[in-house]
């Protein structure tokens, strides 16, 4: 009889066991519940990313709109102070020109001189056509021969 007992013991941990892991299929109602939970999960996610992300884009732009007003103020303030400010503007606007034109003159300068040290021992004939079209490129501008030569 103990024997029986143990056996119909052991017989219904193993059946509550099993029933307690065996999967359940969730019936229709339920699958739509967890369906319509994790749409609204994904709903209420997605506004709040959306909230986020304008949120950083009006503080980008509040901090965009301070820099351009502080420079503007800067750039009033000092105009106001420099009753010749255009003067100085087109004076540094033309310093800036000339150089950018020596630099140029000083680069075809080299680039002449570089033709004709290659060039400066040799007959036309021997020229090639690159060559000669760098050499006729340098005498309309002057600077064929170089002065240094």
């Amino acid at each position: 009889m103990k024997t029986i007992v143990v056996a119909l013991t052991v017989l219904s941990v193993i059946l509550t066991v099993l029933a307690c892991t065996k999967p359940t299929q969730p019936t229709a109602e339920e699958a739509a519940a967890d369906v319509e939970a994790r749409a609204k999960r994904f709903d209420a996610e997605y506004a709040r990313m959306s909230l986020e992300r304008a949120a950083k884009e009006a503080k980008a732009k509040k901090e965009r709109d301070e820099e351009e007003a502080r420079v503007k103020k800067e750039q009033d303030l000092w105009k106001k102070n420099n009753p010749n400010w255009r003067k100085e503007v087109e004076a540094a606007k033309a310093h800036l020109k000339a150089n950018r034109e020596a630099e140029e003159g000083a680069r075809i300068w080299a680039a002449c001189a570089s033709i004709y040290e290659d060039t400066s021992g040799k007959r036309i004939r021997d020229l090639t056509m690159i060559q000669l079209r760098q050499v006729r490129a340098c005498q309309a501008l002057g600077k064929y021969p170089p002065p240094a030569y």
